[in-house]
């Protein structure tokens, strides 16, 4: 009896040490725990942005009031914390470059990389896939600028092309050299004059140099392709065309639809006729038409698609596929061919 005492007492003492052996180890885990998330703070904000962005907000992630926070930059831009809460700060970039934005609140630091790059400008298609057909109409040229407009611009552009200048005009305010800001629209207008007969024909505009007024903030489009735009002015007669814009292709088979386009309805039948050449094996004509080689605009229709069928075994070696359009037939007096009959496919096997 005495011997079964002693050993109860001696299970309870276990027993309590271990309880104050998991109590002890659980403050301590609690006391790491409670420090160890504080040691680094969490900027949350954009990490690419652009030369003249202004008040771009970052922020302390987890922040509270009873923390002082404080900021500090490279020379790439200026700073401005919240007057409420200074966790919370607003940046205004005025040069290209990489720098690190900081903070700290006295236990513990954070920071960030924020890369400022600058505004491109161009167009946002080339000008070979550009065709419109207005006539007596205003046409509103959009330019492309990554990261949209912000401090001034100034923007000198050339017009050349087929049309006779006599037949547009640039509307006022809209003459080269033109200046932008992140006021306005990223667009040049032109108008076509209504009490012209106009003659089908091209514009191009081409931008030559722009003039930020803050160094580095705009630069020109490095692709040099989009540093034109092409519009195609039809008049009244209904010209048949293809874009014709020389596609590459790698190894990508399948079907592959190519439009073709009349620049007006007519009020009767047109046939258009047209051809395909390969230069080597695996290109079959797929364009679901009544007649082979022959595309039928019913009265109305302004569209039509050549479907060509491409297997692997075209993709052997190099080659050229053209679509050509040889011809047109109807009653329409007013129906003929454009200037843009033919399209090349070339594919590439290197």
């Amino acid at each position: 009896m005495k011997f079964s005492n002693k050993f109860n007492v001696l299970k309870r003492w276990t027993l309590m040490s271990l309880v104050l052996f998991v109590i002890t180890s659980c403050d301590d885990n609690e006391e790491q725990d409670f420090f160890s998330p504080g040691s680094r703070l969490v900027i949350v904000g954009a990490d690419e942005v652009k030369v003249g962005d202004l008040d771009v907000q970052y922020f302390v992630q987890n922040n509270t009031l009873d923390k002082d926070y404080t900021w500090t930059l490279g020379q790439l831009a200026t700073l401005q914390e919240d007057s409420f809460n200074d966790a919370f700060a607003y940046l205004s970039f005025s040069a290209l470059g990489q720098l690190q934005l900081q903070t700290n609140n006295g236990t513990a630091t954070g920071s960030k990389i924020i890369e400022v790059t600058s505004r491109e400008v161009g167009f946002t298609v080339d000008s070979l896939q550009t065709m419109e057909s207005l006539v007596n109409d205003t046409i509103s040229v959009p330019l492309s600028v990554s990261g949209g407009l912000g401090g001034n611009v100034e923007i000198a552009y050339t017009i050349s092309g087929t049309l006779d200048p006599s037949q547009y005009d640039i509307l006022p305010g809209f003459e080269s050299p033109i200046t932008l800001n992140r006021d306005g629209e990223a667009e040049i207008m032109m108008v076509l004059k209504p009490e012209t007969n106009l003659d089908a024909g091209n514009i191009i505009l081409t931008i030559d140099n722009i003039t930020p007024t803050l160094s580095d903030e705009y630069v020109l489009t490095s692709s040099t392709e989009l540093r034109s735009i092409q519009y195609w002015i039809m008049n009244d007669f209904k010209e048949v065309s293809i874009d014709t814009t020389t596609l590459a292709l790698d190894s990508a088979e399948g079907v592959f639809s190519y439009p073709i386009l009349l620049s007006n309805p007519s009020s009767s039948e047109i046939e258009v006729s047209y051809e395909i050449t390969a230069s080597g094996p695996g290109v079959r004509d797929a364009t679901a038409t009544s007649t082979l080689g022959t595309l039928v605009f019913s009265p109305g229709e302004t569209g039509k698609d050549i479907t060509l069928s491409i297997d692997i075994s075209a993709f052997a070696s190099d080659q050229a596929i053209t679509i050509s359009i040889t011809g047109i037939t109807g009653p329409d007096a007013e129906a003929r061919l454009s200037e843009r009959i033919e399209k090349v496919i070339e594919i590439d096997v290197n």
